[in-house]
């Protein structure tokens, strides 16, 4: 919440009037999206140009901005449900588009630990399996570039990965 503050803060009124919703985007790591999601909105401090209110006996959230009120949406990776983060999601993106790629760089990754300590921790290892994958798709290219311009996110995989379909759900329910 602390990074929607300060963009809340920096903005002009002409620029929030623009705003129709927001969404805000983040991982759960090793809570549940609900406990995150409380996390967040009970850590939300009102000394800023917005408040966040919950509707009563439901899930929606309005962002309270100057003069008016607007969507605030919510999606913790990697599925809007369980723990975990963005790396989850990518790696079952990854098991649609590049099964084979996949197998190979977790083989890699798993020896490579012997010489690098923190690839023994999941999360980094996740992260080091996501780059060996983009770096052979992009060398040299930040995964970003990857993710952007290979199958991570295609038809084939968002008709079968599930947590790429809750993502791409949450942002349709957004758009609409």
């Amino acid at each position: 919440m602390q990074v929607l503050s300060q963009i809340m803060d920096t903005m002009l009124v002409s620029e929030k009037d623009q705003l129709d919703a927001v969404m805000l985007v983040c991982d759960a790591d090793r809570k549940t999206a609900v406990e995150k999601r409380n996390k967040l909105l009970d850590s939300c401090q009102e000394k800023s140009d917005f408040k966040i209110i919950r509707e009563k006996n439901s899930q929606n959230l309005m962002l309270d901005i100057d003069i008016r009120q607007i969507p605030l949406y919510m999606f913790l990776f990697p599925d809007n449900e369980r723990e975990g983060n963005l790396e989850n999601l990518l790696l079952e993106t990854a098991q649609t588009a590049y099964p084979n790629l996949l197998k190979l760089a977790e083989e890699y990754i798993s020896q490579a630990s012997a010489y690098q300590k923190n690839l023994k921790k999941d999360a980094y290892a996740k992260k080091a399996v996501i780059g060996c994958i983009a770096n052979v798709m992009k060398p040299g290219k930040a995964n970003q570039v990857s993710i952007a311009d290979d199958n991570w996110i295609s038809e084939k995989t968002l008709n079968t990965c599930r947590m790429l379909g809750r993502l791409n759900s949450e942002l349709q329910k957004m758009i609409k």
